[in-house]
């Protein structure tokens, strides 16, 4: 095996890291779950997006998150 080899490994275990870690979804809160089993911003009221909730963020709203980063 030459460095060629070695750096290509590498590489591959890197990548493989990240792309597992990226996958990894945080646990859902059902705290603020409604009953039709859509996830309700806790600032707002409004319905979280499909997409914050497929990667396990269930507090907040997008808009609501940014103000919320902001302070």
């Amino acid at each position: 095996m030459d460095n060629a080899d070695i750096a290509q490994r590498y590489q591959e275990i890197t990548l493989a890291q990240h792309l597992a870690a990226a996958t990894v979804q945080a646990p859902a809160s059902d705290h603020n779950k409604n009953s039709d089993g859509d996830y309700e911003c806790i600032d707002c009221d409004e319905i979280v997006e499909p997409q914050r909730v497929r990667f396990g963020l269930t507090l907040r709203c997008i808009a609501c998150q940014q103000l919320h980063e902001k302070q």
